[in-house]
């Protein structure tokens, strides 16, 4: 079965691309996401409840719903980090409409995601600030 991606975000282009090259980025802030917590059945929208990021007293947790909201409305992009490599998360649709999150590199199932460890229950209110970087080397 193939699932539609209805809503791949250029990451880091979502402004678009002037004539000279340079790009204008949107005013969302980039959240790098490292953890998740695991939903309760087998179907790729229903895999994951929960996306969790920050480190310290600034770690947040928001639920897949709020997060799509928050990509829709400009507010937020979110990442992974794979390989020293930032890894764009997208919004794709199940062909019934369902909307869920997985990352620009997985097919239908959220794998990369899956990969993360389960939140804590002390996570945090939604992220306040950009927080995804590259790992320094």
């Amino acid at each position: 079965m193939r699932y539609e991606n209805t809503s791949v975000l250029n990451f880091g282009m979502v402004g678009g691309v002037l004539e000279n090259g340079m790009v204008l980025l949107n005013t969302a802030m980039l959240h790098q996401i490292r953890c998740v917590k695991r939903g309760h059945g087998a179907l790729p929208h229903q895999r994951i409840s929960h996306i969790g990021g920050g480190s310290g007293p600034s770690r947040w947790l928001l639920t897949v719903q709020q997060a799509i909201r928050g990509i829709e409305d400009g507010s937020w992009l979110f990442c992974v980090l794979q390989d020293d490599r930032v890894v764009p998360v997208v919004i794709t649709a199940m062909p019934s409409g369902e909307k869920y999150l997985k990352t620009a590199t997985d097919e239908e199932q959220p794998e990369l995601l899956l990969a993360l460890v389960e939140c804590s229950p002390s996570d945090g209110p939604p992220p306040a600030s950009a927080d995804c970087e590259s790992p320094r080397e």
